[in-house]
């Protein structure tokens, strides 16, 4: 068999994505199928390379065109399309270029479904969290706040719909206040002993509906597949503009490629009416999107009359640009653009993870990997808020948060799988909405003597009300 012949079977035998990028670094946008004909089309377009925040772009591309069909298709209202577009991208953008590689697409929704099944798993499976909370000052005038210390723990029956939550205030390691909060279905209970005569109760539904959430959770894998099929339907004809990028992750420049999506008022109906039809076909979303609504499918569904060729009213272009590299186009991370403002980037690499969402004076930034995960807040420029969740083992871990220069508060918790909920005594539990004016003068006159029973929270009441008089 000679070289040519060859090369010919393999391309027959793997399916390559249509839009693959060569080794060096240059987009090929070649479409292959069983059958290679022998005389390909090739058009070769000058590099155009551009800086745009202080990213290099480089678009080098070669147009090589075969009569093949294309193994993957391409292709409101504004504040409520662009929510709707910030759910979905992570886990449609993963789906829409994991499943260029030509395999069947069952087995990359069962990959990352099985994945979020071990990781929701390992979530959901503990009922019980204990822990406590430690201040360590950075201020002088600030040491008195270690004195403070905060413990808790919590347990859930979602089967049950019974929840618990017993906390304690410490000064010196004397008790200030210690209370229980307690869930039953629609009933929240309220009680400490140094505020409270009696426990006081609130009866709602929505408390019963969250049980709802909680239970719908566990079909948590099912949703980002559907998340996944969205996105793949909306954009399955709308064009695809690639270009080769330099990113910047873990610190390390990684050659990757850009695959922009543009989406404005001229294909708004199109994006949403392919979006829609995905979940009009999905009874489970269906019934949990009108069962949230409080009306029917059949309701439900009027909301999704929409001409795809009718002009939309999205006043803004929006960008949803997908991150790959190398010949099989492994998804490395996403951006979301609105009218060429970067709102929101997520990179990995490895295990290294990075994602930013703001814009560049004002943002959240959080940055790690996953058992060692470091964030701040900057605003205006300036980092005001940092903090770090480190993971000690499965079950054990820390959050901190910082005020650089301040003080620095650090929760450490531990979750169990073997908790029991037990219920609070509610005898003679009163209403909260029969409360009077003289009730709710009371509680405050107590809660203002267990304050002033604590030598550090009234330090601390003093320097805030310094404040405000400065």
């Amino acid at each position: 068999m000679n070289s040519d012949q060859s090369k010919n079977d393999e391309l027959t035998n793997f399916q390559v994505n249509p839009n693959m990028a060569s080794d060096n670094g240059n987009v090929n946008n070649t479409v292959v199928t069983p059958e290679v004909p022998n005389n390909p089309v090739v058009n070769d377009v000058p590099n155009n390379t551009q800086v745009l925040n202080n990213t290099m772009v480089n678009t080098s591309v070669n147009n090589v065109t075969y009569d093949y069909p294309e193994v993957v298709e391409k292709k409101s209202k504004a504040p409520i399309f662009i929510l709707v577009l910030l759910i979905l991208l992570g886990v449609g953008g993963y789906f829409l270029y994991q499943s260029t590689l030509g395999k069947p697409y069952k087995y990359i929704v069962e990959g990352l479904t099985a994945s979020l099944k071990t990781a929701f798993g390992n979530v959901n499976k503990y009922n019980k969290a204990s822990g406590e909370l430690e201040i360590d000052p950075k201020m002088k005038e600030l040491d008195f706040l270690t004195n403070l210390s905060f413990n808790y723990d919590y347990v859930s029956n979602i089967k049950d719909k019974k929840e618990v939550m017993n906390a304690t205030l410490l000064d010196k390691n004397e008790i200030i206040l210690n209370g229980n909060i307690y869930l039953d279905n629609d009933t929240l209970y309220i009680n400490s002993k140094q505020l409270f005569n009696n426990p006081l109760y609130l009866k709602s539904q929505t408390f019963s509906e969250l049980y709802k959430q909680s239970e719908n959770a566990e079909d948590i894998e099912h949703y980002i597949d559907l998340a996944g099929k969205v996105i793949i339907n909306g954009l399955k004809e709308e064009k695809n503009n690639r270009s080769s990028v330099i990113l910047s992750i873990d610190s390390k420049s990684v050659n990757a490629t850009a695959n922009t999506y543009v989406i404005d008022k001229n294909n708004e109906s199109r994006v949403l009416y392919n979006m829609s039809q995905v979940i009009l076909n999905d009874e489970k979303a269906m019934k949990a999107i009108a069962d949230s609504e409080k009306t029917t499918v059949e309701e439900l569904k009027k909301n999704f009359d929409i001409d795809k060729n009718e002009e939309g009213s999205l006043e803004s272009k929006i960008e949803l640009v997908f991150y790959t590299k190398g010949i099989l186009n492994k998804f490395i991370g996403f951006a979301f653009k609105v009218d060429g403002v970067k709102l929101m980037e997520y990179l990995t690499k490895d295990d290294f993870n990075s994602f930013v969402i703001g814009e560049e004076d004002t943002k959240l930034v959080a940055e790690g990997k996953m058992d060692n995960l470091k964030y701040s807040f900057v605003i205006d420029g300036e980092e005001t808020f940092t903090g770090s969740i480190v993971q000690y083992s499965e079950n054990s871990y820390a959050i901190t948060a910082e005020i650089p220069k301040a003080l620095e508060v650090k929760v450490t918790t531990k979750l169990e799988t073997s908790g029991e909920v037990t219920p609070i005594d509610t005898t003679n539990a009163v209403d909260m909405n029969t409360l009077t004016e003289k009730d709710n003068e009371a509680i405050s006159e107590k809660l203002q003597s267990a304050i002033l029973k604590s030598e550090s929270l009234t330090k601390l009441m003093m320097l805030m009300s310094e404040e405000e008089t400065n």
